[in-house]
């Protein structure tokens, strides 16, 4: 990620996975579009574990329902580019811009804020 910065907040289970993906442009300090993921604690709603013993666990025919349930992640990404460059927005689940994403400058970087009250696992941030 180079000078690409990620701090991860406080999580359920204590991890989450961030992913970065430049959609077009050149690299992350560039202009173009930048496809965030941020994913930690997920399950159907209803499903159930049961225990196996000895740290085994299994579903068994317990999978759950719709809707899904996923945990919010709470992260700063700091960006190797002056904040006024950068938008960022929470995206829905068919990858439309839903509302802005706080973004604000640290020692010329841009730092972006992403929340768990932002409902969405997908972000998208814009370089100019």
């Amino acid at each position: 990620l180079g000078d690409v910065k990620l701090a991860i907040g406080r999580t359920r289970l204590d991890w989450a996975t961030v992913s970065l993906v430049c959609l077009d442009g050149d690299g992350f300090s560039r202009p173009g579009r930048i496809l965030i993921a941020a994913t930690g604690w997920s399950q159907n709603t209803g499903a159930r574990l049961e225990q196996l013993g000895g740290r085994r666990v299994t579903l068994r025919r317990n999978w759950g329902r719709a809707p899904s349930l996923c945990e919010g992640i709470p992260a700063e990404i700091e960006l190797p580019v002056p904040a006024n460059r950068v938008r960022c927005y929470a995206l829905d689940e068919s990858g439309r811009r839903r509302s802005p994403v706080s973004c604000t400058d640290r020692n010329g970087h841009a730092i972006l804020h992403l929340t768990p009250s932002a409902q969405t696992l997908w972000y998208e941030a814009v370089i100019r």
